[in-house]
């Protein structure tokens, strides 16, 4: 009786498949220039960085966004504890304080890549 998937291949066939893929794999290694070292592109060929696709306008909108959660978190807390305007408030303020330190340390790294560029030319 078959009782799963499984049953319907041999054992004789998984061992075919698992040599198959390691040849596959060999010639894969082999026809690579550099023969069999594994060589992994780095990270800026896979993925632009975040200011290559957003053009750096996600400062601003980070920004927003913070504030924007610091509003709705605060609300939330407002609805459930029925503390009117106090979380709303409390949260905002937190929220323009998360986003203005994010701005800041965003703009220490363009100073220090600034004095890099200024020192390096």
């Amino acid at each position: 009786p078959i009782t799963g998937p499984l049953d319907y291949c041999s054992n004789r066939d998984f061992g075919n498949l698992a040599a198959a893929s390691s040849d596959r794999l060999d010639d894969v290694n082999n026809s690579h220039p550099t023969g069999n070292q594994d060589v992994q592109p780095t990270q800026s060929k896979l993925v632009p960085s975040r200011d290559i696709i957003t053009g750096g306008f996600t400062k601003n909108v980070d920004l927003i966004s913070y504030v924007v959660a610091g509003l709705l978190l605060g609300l939330a807390l407002d609805w459930v504890l029925n503390t009117r305007p106090l979380m709303i408030i409390v949260w905002s303020l937190a929220g323009v304080g998360v986003g203005f330190y994010k701005l800041w340390l965003a703009s220490a790294d363009l100073e220090e890549e600034g004095k890099a560029r200024s020192h390096g030319a």
